[in-house]
């Protein structure tokens, strides 16, 4: 299968160093599959984390996921405050790329949910995306699971649940579109989670996701170098045909693919963290400020985009329709679609007449 073309020379006896790590050996997340295939072994390369982990690819369903991955209780502490906001590397480069190029996001995003649309954007971090598309005449609204993170956005007058997507009290069919930002690689229970996206989207609404996928070109050249695979924060790696079928699994129709953002912010971080390996340190500083020169990056970008068209490159971004027949989905993601089918009909007719009213979606506090 095409997960299979990047897998690694090594793998991890699923048994070693569960313990002393706090790892845990999980079964397909998406299938709940015990099948799987050893990949590589892994260790947090980006923020130097404890501990080593172990990929597989599911034989049933055919995702790529972190098999033996840190439990439940040990995760926050591979995401610091630094990963998001002064990152060694991955999001002093995130900040550079993506404080310029909102406007991609907001366009498609516009384009779906029409002017005075409402849009839940879930993993806002500390509400860029929001705000851009506030200007942009949406409503947004967002979910986030980091206290301080959470904090930050409501402190820009954004209305955010502070949880996770599963957990937050979301209004049943109220937005017209959900955006999941690099966000469903980190998804413990991305099943349960895409069916409260659903839940929480009105008929015919759209869930906007990108993620970085194992079929695009970077993928394949850069092999266990690749950013996509940011263990062990990515839970899962998909392929196009892999989240395609969690879609579907979901209760999503997929409209289509892009490509929002060119492949050059992989590079980079591949770069970045190749020089942070095996430079000294002022070097090693040296290549990250010529990667953060914008001008580099303006006069690569048609290589890149060229790259992308005729190679495909790997961070796609995929927009899916929710539909209304049964689509066999499981668990709490089918309770929560079932209720969300109930009030269909008291949700819409509300939304018809008042639209363009934001205070008609009961929102969360500003966090």
């Amino acid at each position: 299968m095409l997960e299979s073309s990047v897998m690694l020379e090594s793998s991890l006896p699923e048994t070693a160093t569960v313990q002393e790590a706090r790892l845990a050996v999980v079964d397909c997340p998406v299938c709940g599959s015990a099948h799987a295939a050893p990949l590589q072994a892994a260790v947090d390369r980006w923020m130097g984390g404890p501990g080593v982990f172990a990929y597989a690819l599911c034989l049933d369903c055919g995702l790529t996921y972190l098999r033996t991955r840190p439990t439940a209780a040990a995760m926050g502490a591979y995401y610091p405050p630094g990963y998001l906001r002064r990152g060694r590397g991955l999001e002093r480069v995130r900040q550079w790329v993506r404080g310029r190029d909102w406007s991609p996001r907001v366009r498609l995003v516009r384009r779906l949910a029409g002017r005075g649309g409402r849009i839940l954007d879930v993993g806002c971090a500390t509400g860029d995306f929001l705000v851009a598309a506030r200007g942009a005449d949406l409503v947004p609204a967002g979910v986030e699971p980091a206290p301080w993170a959470a904090r930050e956005a409501g402190a820009r007058g954004l209305p955010v649940w502070q949880a996770g997507l599963a957990e937050a009290p979301l209004p049943l069919a109220a937005f017209d579109v959900v955006c999941l930002w690099d966000v469903i690689e980190h998804l413990d229970a991305p099943v349960e989670a895409l069916g409260a996206a659903r839940a929480a989207l009105r008929p015919g609404g759209y869930l906007v996701a990108s993620t970085p996928v194992l079929d695009g070109w970077e993928a394949r050249a850069f092999g266990h170098a690749w950013p996509g695979w940011d263990t062990p924060r990515h839970l899962q790696v998909f392929s196009r045909a892999s989240l395609a079928a969690v879609l579907r699994r979901t209760g999503y129709r997929v409209e289509g693919w892009s490509w929002l953002q060119e492949s050059w912010l992989i590079t980079a971080l591949t770069l970045t963290l190749a020089a942070r390996e095996r430079l000294p340190a002022p070097l090693a500083e040296g290549v990250r400020m010529v990667l953060h020169q914008r001008l580099l990056r303006e006069v690569l970008r048609p290589i890149f985009r060229w790259l992308d068209a005729a190679l495909r490159g790997c961070a796609i971004t995929v927009v899916a329709r929710r539909v209304e027949e049964d689509s066999g989905w499981e668990g709490g993601a089918a309770r929560r679609g079932d209720r969300a089918n109930a009030a269909v009909a008291d949700v819409t007719a509300a939304w018809d007449v008042q639209r363009s009213d934001a205070t008609n979606v009961e929102a969360p506090p500003c966090a």
